[in-house]
């Protein structure tokens, strides 16, 4: 068992080396009673040692005994928490007393059985796109923060019941084993409490207790596989609002980004989904900078592994919400529009989706705008704006929104194709963001040039716009009535504009309820008005 990825798109497990299975569980403890010595067997147990030995393996042997006796389905789950409950009773306390123990096979079969019983409660799942108002000129999208949360549970090859709540009696055991001198013991215990940090109310817990102290000495282990565990645990309790600021202040922060860089791929993925949970707040993201996590972000978009490539781009995505930080990105990581460009021609959908969403918020500053047009970024903005993908849809209309606000853009985007494809977004989705975003980018194209103007109106834009602008919601409706106002203050174009009827849903959304709405339509009457 061992601890692995998780995303909302899905992810492939990362295994460390397997721990004892039941039926070896039940093997070590029998040896456990005495040792052979100059022919001899001599007893190296306490009574009560002996007496918990002898409990625990008649817990595990009855449990054994009944999937047998049966004969349960590959379906069912080894440990059946409603008929031996180890996480309380008689069964906690000899685990118990097996870990308290100064004997270290005690404490490694303490440890293997906690990871063995917390596997085998696991369930299966997953861990893991607004306009601002209208403008008669030029949009922008704000920055947008994704939501992405990263997951992590040991996987097994059968499917398992919900984690379930713990309470400091299970826990303060398996913390105490964390603390071990012995590798064994570490690896098997930060497996253990992994597992049960996917449950809500136990990840509050284990930090509470003190968990994080002994996880960040692990994650600073010779061991491998120790580090994987312990970096994965602290990514899921990592998911939990409560924990964040925590985590970010407990120094965990500065190993994490080390182990991003490790050579081990499973603890790398671990690593860069702990630094992707942490950036969901302006503090924690502050704390990752000057962490020095940014270099080691934008160093790993090349990773040729995709679930590295998702946590790094969704992270950097995060961190670049600031305008602070987009300023540092800029001065400091001039690779970094380059890599995400490729990336949208990544073979992973949920790959390419971050990658134009995090361009979408570098696009907030001018010099962004400029330089993801320089980095041939617009061919596969197109692409994705094609997609039949709703979401890769939403992060390429969004990102190329904030590149049309530049002037110097206007023309680039209009000769990359991308106008009969924006109208067509407007009437071929019932998403509001959606044609919010297509709608913004046709009155940012139009801003600057008469020309412009007319081949806005000359794809189709205002014959759509005045099709729909009745039914759709108020957000559309302002953002239609505004990109109109725009293209009638050419003089060249308000005699088409007319003989197209636009008055005809003008005049009406006057009386709108929305004084944007209201605005945005006098605004335009106004304009065709004047010579």
């Amino acid at each position: 068992m061992g601890i692995c990825h998780s995303t909302c798109c899905g992810g492939r497990p990362g295994l460390t080396r397997s721990l004892p299975s039941l039926s070896s569980l039940l093997t070590l403890l029998t040896l456990l009673p005495g040792r052979a010595r100059d022919g001899l067997y001599e007893p190296v147990l306490a009574d009560s040692e002996r007496e918990a030995v002898a409990d625990l393996l008649q817990y595990l042997e009855n449990v054994r005994a009944r999937l047998l006796r049966n004969e349960y389905s590959s379906s069912l789950t080894s440990v059946q928490r409603g008929e031996t409950d180890f996480f309380s009773g008689e069964p906690l306390r000899a685990l118990s007393t097996l870990v308290f123990s100064e004997n270290i096979d005690l404490q490694r079969s303490a440890s293997l059985t906690f990871a063995e019983i917390t596997e085998r409660g696991m369930s299966s799942r997953r861990a893991p796109l607004p306009a601002q108002p209208a403008h008669l000129m030029r949009d922008l999208s704000p920055p947008h923060q994704s939501a992405s949360r990263v997951g992590h549970h040991v996987f097994t090859d059968t499917p398992r019941l919900d984690v379930r709540e713990v309470d400091r009696d299970t826990l303060e055991p398996i913390l105490f084993l964390l603390q071990s001198p012995d590798i064994e013991v570490q690896r098997a215990a930060s497996a253990a409490l992994g597992n049960l940090a996917v449950n809500t109310d136990n990840k509050v817990l284990i930090v509470q207790l003190g968990g994080l102290t002994p996880l960040i000495r692990q994650m600073l282990s010779p061991n491998v596989e120790v580090q994987c565990n312990a970096v994965g645990c602290i990514t899921n309790l990592a998911t939990h609002e409560e924990n964040k600021a925590k985590i970010a202040r407990s120094g965990a922060l500065g190993p994490l980004t080390r182990l991003a860089k490790s050579r081990d791929m499973r603890v790398q993925r671990n690593a860069t989904g702990a630094l992707l949970n942490m950036t969901h707040s302006d503090e924690n993201r502050q704390q990752l900078v000057n962490a020095g996590a940014i270099p080691v972000l934008v160093q790993l978009l090349s990773s040729p592994d995709v679930d590295v490539q998702y946590y790094c781009t969704t992270a950097l995505s995060n961190i670049a919400v600031d305008a602070n930080n987009r300023r540092k990105l800029a001065s400091s990581e001039p690779k970094l529009v380059q890599s995400l460009v490729n990336l949208m021609d990544s073979s992973s959908p949920k790959v390419q989706c971050q990658a134009a969403l995090a361009l979408r918020n570098l696009a907030s500053d001018e010099k962004y705008q400029l330089d993801i047009v320089r980095a041939n970024g617009l061919h596969p903005l197109l692409r994705l704006l094609q997609s039949s993908y709703l979401p890769l849809i939403l992060s390429a209309v969004a990102c190329i929104r904030n590149i049309s606000i530049h002037p110097m853009n206007e023309s680039p985007i209009i000769e990359a194709n991308f106008l009969k494809p924006l109208v067509d977004l407007l009437g071929s989705t019932d998403n509001e963001e959606i044609q919010c975003h297509a709608i913004s980018t046709l009155r940012n194209l139009a801003a600057s040039s008469d020309r412009n103007k007319a081949l806005v109106l000359d794809a189709g834009a205002v014959q759509k716009c005045k099709q729909l602008v009745l039914d759709v919601p108020v957000t559309v409706q302002s953002e239609m009535t505004a990109a109109i106002a725009v293209l009638a203050l050419s003089d060249d174009l308000k005699a088409h504009l007319l003989n197209l009827g636009v008055c005809d849903v003008l005049i009406p959304l006057t009386h709108s309820p929305s004084i944007e709405v209201q605005g945005n339509s006098a605004a335009a009457l106004g304009n065709l008005s004047s010579k």
